[in-house]
């Protein structure tokens, strides 16, 4: 096995961090103490908050279709939330989730406001109307509660009938 010359540095985690599998992990120090964090902090890398908004643009996609195609859309989108807030939720991932969670509203409210019907009887909305209805209704999963939503794991036994068949 060799190293790959590129991808192999030594880092000193106090000033620069390093990624590694999504996630940039750096040693920072703790608000209101002058002790240094006893453990290295990770949250999700730059590079992998880029190519979340990329993906969120391809499934949200151009402006005239997402009405049309909303429930397939909106489908697809929730289970890319999902399963992202799912990997990342590991680590101090809160102000990045937030960040993100008002990229996905915005850009869908966008979407939504362009592709609004043309015609004498429209009722033109703009898109701060429509965030705020996706907000409302929370029509899309938040990734900042996410970790929050999930029941805690069993503990103890389980009462559990069964016979072999």
């Amino acid at each position: 096995m060799t190293l790959h010359p590129d991808k192999t540095r030594v880092v000193n985690d106090r000033e620069d961090g390093f990624d590694f599998l999504g996630f940039h992990h750096r040693r920072v120090r703790v608000r209101g103490c002058q002790s240094e964090s006893r453990g290295v902090l990770r949250w999700p890398s730059r590079k992998a908050c880029h190519r979340f908004r990329e993906q969120v643009r391809q499934l949200v996609g151009p402006p005239g279709r997402l009405r049309r195609e909303w429930g397939q859309r909106c489908r697809r989108l929730r289970a890319y939330l999902g399963g992202w807030s799912d990997y990342f939720q590991h680590g101090q991932s809160t102000r990045c989730f937030a960040k993100l969670e008002r990229f996905v509203s915005e850009r869908v409210a966008r979407n939504l406001t362009r592709s609004q019907p043309t015609g004498k009887r429209r009722q033109r909305r703009h898109w701060w109307e429509y965030h705020d209805w996706l907000q409302h209704e929370q029509v899309l999963p938040r990734l900042t509660a996410r970790r929050h939503d999930r029941p805690g794991r069993y503990r103890g036994r389980g009462k559990v009938r069964w016979r072999a068949v």
